[in-house]
């Protein structure tokens, strides 16, 4: 902000007494001369604010938020006055001494400086503190309220920068306006409550965090790296970790290969698990998984939510691909389920938000090219009958099909000149229904012609699309719900009896959707099922990175 600007600001409000009725966030209401604790307070919160040496605890972004929100109010003070703190600095310090309960931690908040500030004035009844301790003490309230708002609302799975707080003038404006009622009426649990997403789902996961934090072990563990390069400081860590599960001596920091395999053994029976004595993946993966960690799964899935739509749609389909499950929602009524198969974690299903647009019944498949050179070009080359096999074939750049026999392998390495087509039928890797929708990734809902893959427990097995098990019904399900939508027009519609008809005759035959219904395909690491939360594997270790980069705390 302009220098030049905060300054005449300043002294607009100090010299002129401008009344806060004037400025658009008008937090005090009042209509009267500022006292002269309220001009100095003015000049020294300008004055900081406008520096970028002083308030080494805030970020450019805090500072730019603050800025806004006491120029409009005239640089005056939001949470004290001459006589110490107002009462509501004690509601929200007692919200944030809990806020875990809303899935945030106290700490993103500057909690214990906050605490500390609070005290002090508390016991400064000879008013000894001088006057820059109550305007630094202001912006700590402030800038907590900004955040809390924010990552209520928002949620904090965004960048730290001014491009990520997008549309920040409706983002002032909703805060001006929720603060100034605060301040008036009390209101602060309304508020709470109102910047927080009204998603059943989400209100499901967090009525569990008071009985999950109450049975929760608080313990702070050691993260054990996986993949190490370190091998010797990985058997440190590791056998570190087994000891603060009452595991091994802790005489010993640095176990030969007996003591580690006993002591690992000793934590598999532990967890009921096959006692192996082997530091694999899945194994670091549990004692990494403690609660704390779990707990910031909670508050991740619960910021997921927050990127969602106010309000959702009346009918949708929701794929949460760790749970491995699609579920259409008509009405807060879930009309369908199905066990899904998505992609591994080199090749991810990427979260999207979407249309179904069209269905294709024995639908054609073109192998995506990734595929086609890691997998199928060293399977041409050993065998020309590699293709025939599949019922695929080749097509060249002018639609024409060629011979794998006419195609001179030796001269192609990492890619050929063609695609690579799979005919429709039974044995078609997309099975006989395949469902569209817009998307950069070029990924579809489909059949498969693996079918016996649903009863695995995980399932992150495909190349990147979802393979849903109930296809069929949610065919059906479409085509009721067109049906009824286009009921009474001239538009050509169809049923599910001719959905069945074409699949009878096994037929390619492509159907548009005239009612698309949203899609929403997410990655959701938890979810409130049966009474408790419950912790789905993360597959694309995608809740470890979040929580990495944005839940930088070892304690609740």
């Amino acid at each position: 902000m302009d220098k030049n600007y905060l300054s005449s600001l300043f002294y607009c409000a100090a010299l002129l007494c401008v009344s806060n009725s004037f400025l658009s966030c008008n937090f005090n209401g009042k209509n009267e001369e500022q006292s002269s604790f309220n001009v100095a307070f003015a000049k020294s919160s300008a004055s900081f604010l406008d520096s970028a040496e002083t308030l080494p605890f805030l970020s450019k972004i805090d500072k730019d938020h603050l800025q806004h929100i006491y120029a409009e109010n005239a640089f005056q003070p939001l949470w004290v006055g001459e006589e110490g703190y107002t009462a509501i600095a004690d509601t929200v310090l007692t919200y944030l001494g809990s806020c875990y309960l809303d899935g945030l931690f106290k700490e993103d908040y500057l909690y214990d400086s906050l605490l500390v500030r609070y005290e002090l004035g508390i016991l400064d009844s000879t008013k000894q503190l001088k006057q820059d301790f109550w305007v630094i003490s202001d912006l700590f309230f402030t800038n907590a309220l900004i955040k809390l708002h924010h990552d209520l609302e928002v949620g904090r799975l965004v960048e730290d920068s001014a491009s990520t707080w997008e549309n920040a003038e409706s983002f002032h404006k909703s805060f001006c306006t929720s603060f100034a009622s605060f301040r008036a009426e009390g209101s602060f649990a309304q508020n709470i409550a109102a910047w927080q997403p009204v998603h059943a789902d989400y209100a499901l996961l967090k009525s569990a965090i008071p009985p999950y934090v109450k049975s929760m072990d608080k313990t702070t563990y050691n993260t054990v790296p996986f993949p190490y390069k370190d091998s010797i400081a990985f058997v440190k860590i590791l056998y570190k970790r087994l000891q603060q599960s009452g595991i091994g001596s802790e005489k010993i920091a640095l176990p030969d290969s007996a003591e580690l395999s006993l002591a690992i053994k000793k934590y598999q029976q532990k967890k009921a698990i096959k006692a192996t004595g082997v530091a694999s993946a899945s194994l670091i993966e549990m004692l990494n998984d403690n609660d704390l960690e779990k707990f910031k799964r909670i508050a991740i899935a619960l910021d997921k939510y927050k990127a969602l739509p106010a309000k959702m749609p009346q009918q949708y389909i929701w794929v949460n691909l760790p749970a491995f499950s699609l579920k259409v929602v008509d009405n807060d009524t879930i009309a369908l389920s199905s066990k899904i198969i998505c992609g591994k974690s080199y090749t991810s299903t990427p979260e999207i938000t979407s249309e179904i647009s069209d269905i294709i019944i024995y639908p054609t498949w073109t192998v995506p090219l990734s595929i086609v050179q890691k997998e199928m070009i060293p399977g041409m080359k050993r065998n020309r009958t590699y293709l025939a096999r599949r019922n695929m074939y080749l097509i060249d750049s002018k639609g024409r099909k060629r011979s794998p026999q006419s195609i001179n392998w030796a001269k192609y390495t990492s890619a050929i000149p063609y695609a690579v087509q799979q005919a429709s039928g039974d044995n078609n890797a997309l099975g006989i229904i395949k469902f569209n929708f817009k998307n950069k990734h070029s990924v579809y809902l489909h059949d498969t012609n693996q079918r016996y893959l649903y009863d695995r427990k995980n399932r992150d097995l495909s190349h990147g699309c979802i393979r849903v098990q109930e296809f069929k019904k949610l065919a059906h399900y479409i085509a009721d719900s067109d049906s009824i939508y286009t009921a009474g027009t001239s538009t050509s519609s169809y049923t599910k009896d001719s959905i069945d008809t074409w699949l009878a005759r096994k037929t390619n035959h492509k159907i548009v959707v005239n009612k698309q219904i949203p899609l929403y395909i997410k990655y959701i690491g938890c979810e409130f099922v049966n009474g408790e939360i419950k912790f789905y594997r993360d597959i694309y270790n995608e809740d470890a990175t979040l929580s990495a980069k944005y839940l930088a705390v070892n304690k609740l």
